[in-house]
């Protein structure tokens, strides 16, 4: 019984935490400076991981993070932490992909800002699969994304949309709900 109450309050802490992460980081980079948005995005990403449940099928083989557009500084971010984590047996693998049409098997799958107006297709395309479809920009988690980033008030927020998690096959801790605007 405590060895549950220590996991428990262990994950509510780590959602705290990212919490506070969220709120406090302002989103403005000085040149020369970290990108500090891109160091966030990815722990959150890195966290999805842990926070949203896949499909037994999906539990084989490296776990696959696809960012769908040019972000080296986030591909940088999350390959640090590819080199050292882990998601239960599942090694990290961190995958780009220039279009839409490019993306294969992947478990996550961020869409760059720039990328967005390719949401459709990626949703198109992914129908049927379990995959956690993480947009950049606000709305997108109404368009087809299951979460999506944005900025209020020179902050980073996120938006969720629990109905398209469910269409992917994707169950998502309440604990990550509490953290994000819910939209349908």
């Amino acid at each position: 019984m405590t060895n549950i109450y220590l996991k428990k309050l262990e994950k509510t802490v780590c959602v705290l935490f990212l919490g506070l992460v969220m709120i406090s980081f302002s989103s403005s980079k000085a040149p020369g400076q970290i990108d500090t948005n891109a160091k966030i995005k990815s722990l959150f990403i890195y966290n999805f991981a842990k926070y949203v449940e896949w499909p037994g099928k999906m539990k084989d083989g490296d776990f696959v993070i696809g960012i769908l557009g040019d972000h080296p500084t986030l591909h940088s971010e999350l390959s640090k932490m590819a080199q050292t984590k882990t998601r239960g047996d599942q090694s990290f693998k961190i995958e780009n992909y220039k279009n839409a049409n490019e993306v294969s098997k992947c478990h996550i799958l961020y869409i760059e800002a720039t990328k967005s107006d390719q949401l459709q297709n990626v949703v198109n395309d992914r129908s049927g699969k379990s995959t956690l479809i993480v947009g950049d920009g606000p709305g997108l988690a109404k368009q087809g994304a299951g979460i999506s980033f944005y900025e209020m008030q020179s902050k980073q927020k996120m938006e969720i949309n629990p109905d398209n998690l469910e269409k992917y096959n994707l169950k998502v801790s309440s604990q990550l709900v509490a953290l994000a605007t819910v939209v349908k």
